[in-house]
């Protein structure tokens, strides 16, 4: 199965139905935001295809590189027009110093410190985020992916070890550097969300899936 480009193709047509949702409750002004966002899941689908078929020489080996990074679409939340609930809507963008976040992420990440990675990550998301909830979705979401990459290298890395075959670092770590380098940019996303979320509108609150830290089984 091509578990990354599933995900993108799933992640697109849930935006594409949703555009037009979103912008007749925004005043056309949520279109940038829908348009951003489909048009960096199509260019992702560039390399995924490929980034499926090299990850299927260690799926072919009992090493699951792939399966578990993913979380399937349906577990998107439903579609709403407003927040169920009010609270912890902020009046100003909180303060999230990206930059620091993901250079502390880069560093740990050339440390080869996927334990350091996923402990710094996780205390982001369960502290300082947790004071908003409804903003910041976009980082949020990366965050969560690549705390949940992090936990997984070592058990990739042991795992073709104990099948005799070779490891799959190189390539974990190529996909995980590829969303650390965004976590900063992915700011303007959530910026421009956030205009709209004030307003009780949870756009990409409710469009993307939550990541757990761990899998439920390996």
């Amino acid at each position: 199965m091509n578990y990354m480009t599933q995900h993108l193709l799933e992640a697109i047509e849930i935006n594409k139905e949703r555009k037009p949702l979103y912008a007749k409750i925004s005043n056309k002004r949520s279109l940038k935001i829908s348009k951003t966002l489909i048009f960096f899941e199509a260019l992702s689908l560039i390399t995924s295809y490929i980034l499926d078929n090299i990850a299927k020489y260690w799926q072919k080996r009992n090493v699951p590189i792939m399966v578990h990074e993913f979380i399937p679409m349906e577990e998107t939340p439903s579609f709403s027009e407003k927040f169920s609930d009010l609270s912890d809507i902020c009046t100003e963008l909180p303060k999230l110093n990206t930059r620091e976040i993901q250079s502390k992420a880069k560093e740990l990440y050339k440390a080869k410190d996927y334990q350091g990675l996923y402990d710094y990550l996780d205390n982001i998301i369960n502290n300082e985020m947790s004071q908003y909830p409804k903003h910041f979705c976009m980082i949020r979401h990366i965050l969560e992916s690549i705390r949940r990459g992090a936990y997984l290298i070592p058990l990739h890395i042991k795992r073709a070890k104990e099948m005799g075959t070779i490891s799959p670092e190189w390539f974990c770590r190529y996909i995980l550097v590829n969303q650390i380098i965004i976590i900063h940019s992915s700011r303007l996303l959530d910026t421009w969300a956030f205009e709209l979320q004030k307003e009780g509108i949870p756009i990409i609150y409710q469009d993307v899936p939550h990541i757990p830290a761990k899998p439920n089984q390996y």
